[in-house]
Parts: C-alpha cells; sequence; structure tokens
C-alpha cells in the first residue's frame, strides 16, 4: 500500500462508523471548501479493505461516551499499515472520571470513555508511544498551541478532558486552566496519528480548523 499526498486532490474522507456525527459538526466545512464537494468512506471498521481509498480516517468517540475503538484487533495490523504507508488517523477519546490515580476536578466523576485500557493497547499496537491517562478535566477555555504544527494557526476550545501523555509524540493542545494534554500527535513511519481527550473539540468550521489542515497541509506544515 502506497498513499499519495496532494493538496488538490479531492480524496474522500474516512470514517470509523456513520460520517453523520462528524459531518454535522467538525467536518461542516466540507460544504464551505474550495474543494467542495467531498465523499465520506464510512464504516471502514467493518470493510478494512476500503482504507487505501482514504488519505485521512476520523474515529472514535464524537460528541458522545462509549468506546472509541471500533477496529477489530484483527484488523489493527492493516490499520497500522496504512498509517505507516503515510495516512493520517485522528482518534477522539473522553474523559474517563473514574482513574484517581490521574486526578482531575471530577476524578470519582462520571466515566464517558469507556475503554481506556483498549484504546492504550491499540495506541501501542499501531506503534505509538503516548499514553491515555484519563481522568476528568475541565477547561472550558481556549487551549495553548503545544509544538505540533498543526496547532499554529487554530484556536482549540475544549471541554472535559482525559489527559495523555505524549511519549515521543508531540503535544498539540493542552488545556488553559488544567495544563494537562488535550491532544497528541505522533509521526508513524510516513504517517501519523493524533489523540485527543475530547471528542466535541473545535467550535469553528472553517476551513481554517485542525480538521481541514489534517485533511488538506503536507506533513511538514502540521508536524
Amino acid at each position: 500500500m502506497s498513499l499519495t499526498f496532494c493538496h488538490c486532490c479531492k480524496r474522500p474522507i474516512g470514517i470509523d462508523q456513520l460520517a453523520s456525527s462528524w459531518q454535522s459538526g467538525a467536518l461542516s466545512w466540507v460544504f464551505l471548501s474550495e474543494y467542495a464537494p467531498i465523499t465520506f468512506v464510512e464504516w471502514l471498521s467493518t470493510d478494512i479493505a476500503a482504507l487505501d481509498q482514504v488519505h485521512v480516517i476520523f474515529a472514535g468517540n464524537r460528541s458522545e461516551c462509549g468506546n472509541a475503538i471500533r477496529f477489530a484487533e484483527a484488523d489493527w495490523p492493516a490499520v497500522r499499515a496504512w498509517i505507516e504507508a503515510g495516512g493520517r488517523f485522528h482518534l477522539a477519546t473522553e474523559h474517563s472520571g473514574n482513574h484517581p490515580e490521574v486526578g482531575g476536578e471530577y476524578e470519582t466523576g462520571f466515566k464517558c470513555l469507556q475503554d481506556m485500557a483498549r484504546v492504550n493497547a491499540f495506541i501501542a499496537a499501531m506503534g505509538g508511544t503516548m499514553t491515555y491517562r484519563g481522568g476528568d478535566f475541565v477547561d472550558n477555555s481556549i487551549a495553548t498551541p503545544g509544538t505540533a504544527l498543526i496547532a499554529t494557526v487554530n484556536s482549540y476550545v475544549n471541554n472535559r478532558i482525559g489527559h495523555l501523555e505524549p511519549g515521543s509524540g508531540k503535544i498539540v493542545f493542552t488545556g488553559n486552566i488544567s495544563g494537562k494534554t488535550a491532544m497528541v500527535a505522533e509521526k508513524l513511519g510516513n504517517g501519523f496519528l493524533f489523540v485527543e481527550g475530547d471528542s466535541n473539540s473545535f467550535g469553528g468550521t472553517t476551513p481554517n480548523n485542525y480538521y481541514y489542515k489534517l485533511w488538506h497541509d503536507a506533513d511538514d506544515e502540521i508536524y
């Protein structure tokens, strides 16, 4: 498998399950950009052969609690090969307040993310070194950009996050109030794994946001 990136290609966007929850909010820019219309390839979690149709995959929670990992473990090697060939995988998780070893304002509160251990197993299976640590940290503010280039011109508005440790990756955003890491990026082979600890971030829908840049920008502009 080999993925060729180009600014002008109107490559479809991959979604692990249904596109509707992403399309109505975070990905609504697909109707506004100069590249519209942009199509979606849905249900990649059950159609692993369709991976080579897309350059970017958005997966995990989207403004909802529950499990973030929808791909079967038997398909994880194929996902890893896709990333290493140049794919960009964005995994949205949520806060998980019943992990008091991490702390947080609501450390004994509601557990939104239901598969914390599986998230970390997936990251490791992709070759990643970052770790989802969880907790429940409330920021309700514009977060601070980290060293990953994709963050330089974006305003990231997060709410309640699960903390991430970057390992060998780069911090994309941290919460202004909590100081905890809200998103991490890691280069794996020729591709990238992005993991965020809040699934309903980024209030804006203009083409200059994170999701658009992840789909549109070249490697040396995002990492």
